[in-house]
């Protein structure tokens, strides 16, 4: 079994520190829609360069998260 941590309504601070706490606990980072329309696609390229290990999800959408 693996586990999957989704970062979706979070700022990048506070997502890089999350994931940094969680390291060993999850097999993949999810960066989710919310995420990526605010901070761009260089929030994959920065989790994916910080956490090298870890596999890296984009879950990118054209509508998602409500309004």
């Amino acid at each position: 079994m693996r586990v999957q941590l989704a970062l979706d309504f979070m700022g990048m601070e506070e997502a890089v520190d999350l994931v940094r706490r969680a390291r060993g606990l999850v097999d993949i980072v999810e960066v989710g829609t919310p995420v990526i329309l605010r901070d761009g696609v260089g929030a994959v390229r920065r989790l994916h360069g910080e956490f090298p290990g870890l596999c890296i999800l984009a879950d990118l959408k054209i509508a998602d998260g409500g309004a």
